[in-house]
């Protein structure tokens, strides 16, 4: 069975917390691939196939959130990749085939970033390579074969770059 284990320094004290799954459901501890801890000290945990994690200290438990067939405002895919957390607290989730989704931390359900093939301004591909907010509030995603910049204030979406075998992993803000 699987747990975490958090080190605070300020006591020199590890603390570990076990995994309680829904019933008829497997945690997968060996599958995560992202930890992202938020602005109210919650950690995020993306699997490789077993959704999205929330850890909240306060109630010292382990919140789920996965893919639900009938569910448009579930997790759009188990697989994950990476995790962000922009300026107004939303977390950015990137799942490993489709378009990434944000969880906005008020209220919960998941809001989806649709990939529409065709359309001008969207991503040139589902899978998400890496997720960035600039110092100006843009939000930067990068695809197998694209770099948009979204601007969420005025909801222009722009793609900077389209191409094959163009994927940007990482970036940075000089």
């Amino acid at each position: 069975e699987g747990a975490l284990s958090v080190y605070d320094r300020s006591t020199n004290k590890l603390t570990h917390y076990a995994f309680d799954p829904l019933a008829g459901s497997k945690a997968d501890v060996r599958g995560f691939v992202y930890m992202l801890e938020d602005r109210d000290r919650n950690l995020w945990l993306a699997t490789t196939n077993d959704g999205l994690y929330r850890f909240d200290r306060k109630h010292r438990q382990f919140i789920r959130y996965r893919n639900e067939a009938n569910n448009g405002e579930s997790l759009a895919d188990d697989q994950l990749l990476n995790l962000f957390q922009d300026r107004e607290g939303n977390i950015w989730v990137g799942p490993e085939q489709v378009a990434p989704n944000y969880f906005s931390t008020k209220p919960t359900p998941f809001e989806k970033f649709v990939h529409q093939p065709g359309t001008a301004n969207n991503l040139a591909a589902s899978l998400v390579s890496s997720i960035y907010e600039d110092r100006k509030g843009i939000l930067w995603i990068s695809s197998s074969s694209s770099l948009n910049r979204i601007n969420r204030k005025t909801g222009e979406n722009r793609v900077i770059f389209r191409g094959a075998n163009d994927e940007v992993h990482t970036m940075i803000d000089r």
